[in-house]
C-alpha cells in the first residue's frame, strides 16, 4: 500500500520585529506558541509539538479531527506536510509516522507520535497551488476521490522538501526557548514588562505580541 499524505495548514507564529529580544529567527518558522497569530480560529489545529506535546521529548502531532484518525489508522505509513500562512502559503515542513499509533488522550483529541521530522528553513512558496483551490484552511489527502489531483501535488511536495536541509536541530531549540516563555510569562504578570522595557516595539501594534496583549486587555 502507498503512504498517505495528508497535508495540513496550522496557525504559525508570525514574524517579530527585527533585533526582537523574544523572537530572534524569523526564517524558523514553528507553532503559534505565544498565541499571537492574527488569524488564529481557537486551537482546531495547533502544528507539530517539535518540543515534545508530552514533556518526554517525543515529537508529537496533536490534532482534533476523528475523521484524520479514523483514516490514519488504516495506514502503516503517513507523511504530514506542513503549511503556514504568511502574506504567502509557505511549506516548511514533514512529519512521517505510523498511523497505527494514533491514540486518543482526551475525548475528540488524538496525538500521533512521530518517527522522522523534517523542517526547514528554505520554504517552498506553494500559493500558486492553494490559490486555485483556495485551500488556506483546508486539509489536502493524497486519497482524496473529490480531488484526485491532490496525489501528484502532494508526492510533489514531498520530494521537494526532501531535497531541502533538514534543520530540525533548531525547530526544536526555538519551540522549547519559546515554551519556556511562555510558561514563564503566565506565572510573572510582568514578564513582558520586564524583557522588552526599552525596544522600539515595545506595547505597540506593530509587535505580534503586544498587539495580542493590547487587544486581549491584559493588565500591561
Amino acid at each position: 500500500m502507498e503512504p498517505l499524505l495528508i497535508s495540513s495548514p496550522f496557525y504559525p507564529l508570525p514574524p517579530f520585529p527585527e533585533g526582537c529580544r523574544i523572537v530572534k529567527e524569523n526564517d524558523i518558522i514553528i507553532r503559534d506558541i505565544l498565541h499571537c497569530y492574527p488569524r488564529r480560529k481557537g486551537e482546531i489545529e495547533n502544528g507539530p509539538y517539535l518540543e515534545g506535546y508530552m514533556n518526554d521529548g517525543q515529537m508529537d502531532y496533536l490534532f482534533y479531527f476523528e475523521e484524520i484518525s479514523e483514516l490514519i489508522q488504516k495506514y502503516a505509513t503517513v507523511y504530514f506536510l506542513f503549511r503556514v500562512r504568511y502574506s504567502r502559503d509557505l511549506l516548511i515542513g514533514y512529519c512521517k509516522t505510523d498511523g497505527k499509533d494514533c491514540k486518543e488522550i482526551k475525548p475528540g483529541i488524538y496525538i500521533l507520535p512521530a518517527q522522522e521530522v523534517h523542517f526547514t528553513s528554505q520554504v517552498i512558496d506553494i500559493t500558486e497551488i492553494t490559490g486555485v483551490y483556495n485551500l488556506e484552511n483546508k486539509i489536502m489527502k493524497s486519497n482524496s476521490i473529490n480531488h484526485p489531483e491532490y496525489n501528484d501535488i502532494l508526492k510533489e511536495w514531498l520530494e521537494k522538501l526532501k531535497k531541502t536541509k533538514n534543520e530540525i536541530d533548531l525547530f526544536i531549540s526555538k519551540s522549547k526557548n519559546l515554551r519556556q516563555i511562555r510558561e514563564e510569562s503566565e506565572k510573572d504578570t510582568g514578564y513582558f514588562e520586564k524583557k522588552c522595557s526599552g525596544c522600539s516595539f515595545f506595547k505597540k501594534k506593530d509587535c505580534p505580541l503586544w498587539n495580542k496583549l493590547l487587544k486581549t486587555g491584559a493588565d500591561i
